[in-house]
């Protein structure tokens, strides 16, 4: 279980997220680095940082994996996740392919 410093639950509820913070949040999740998702969304690497610090405070969570974990939480919560297992549960045809920028 993740606590805030306060001590509460900061995974159990709904997260607030602007649609960019959104955006910024799911590519995280996905373990990209701050550089790599600025230059996804073209942005700089210090408004990515910006978008992650609001999403922290808004959200009452401490750092990146925190946010993650409870972004993850939520999107499970709502069948968003089962839903991309599901679809992905096939065996690809092609083996895995690195993203490459």
């Amino acid at each position: 279980m993740l606590t805030n410093l306060d001590g509460r639950d900061s995974t159990l509820r709904r997260l607030v997220l602007t649609a960019r913070e959104h955006q910024v949040v799911e590519l995280a999740a996905e373990g990209l680095a701050d550089k790599e998702i600025a230059a996804e969304l073209r942005l700089s690497t210090g408004t990515v940082r910006t978008f992650l610090r609001r999403a922290y405070a808004r959200n009452e969570v401490v750092g990146r994996v925190a946010l993650i974990v409870a972004w993850l939480r939520s999107q499970s919560s709502r069948g968003e996740l089962q839903a991309e297992v599901d679809e992905s549960s096939e065996v690809p045809s092609e083996p895995f392919a690195p993203r490459v920028y």
